[in-house]
């Protein structure tokens, strides 16, 4: 019998990253561009927390925050599961919209 697993948050997360680049479409080497498309990384945060990834400095300034343990916490699970940093995987050249989306569905079933 086909036993249904029960996602982590982490699984959750992920999927709500896939959802939403096939809704918004996928970029490289930038978070986001004019037509709305975003990156995987950019997915991820706006999954994890439902809005549009901090700028750099308020990102440093908040160190500490529970905030930025979970958003350390997913990014570096998901790292971990693809075996190099997100952001530099999204953005390998040759990469495609479909790559990036199996790969999240991938790490949510597989904690």
């Amino acid at each position: 019998m086909f036993e249904a697993r029960q996602l982590t948050e982490h699984g959750k997360i992920y999927l709500e990253a896939a959802n939403l680049l096939e809704k918004k479409g996928w970029c490289q080497n930038r978070s986001s561009n004019p037509k709305g498309q975003v990156c995987m990384g950019e997915a991820l945060y706006r999954a994890t927390f439902g809005k549009p990834e901090l700028n750099s400095s308020e990102y440093y300034l908040s160190c500490g925050t529970p905030e930025r343990e979970k958003w350390d916490s997913v990014h570096t699970a998901l790292s971990k599961f693809i075996g190099r940093d997100i952001v530099n995987w999204n953005d390998t050249t040759g990469r495609t919209k479909t790559e990036v989306i199996e790969k999240l569905r991938e790490a949510a079933y597989n904690p």
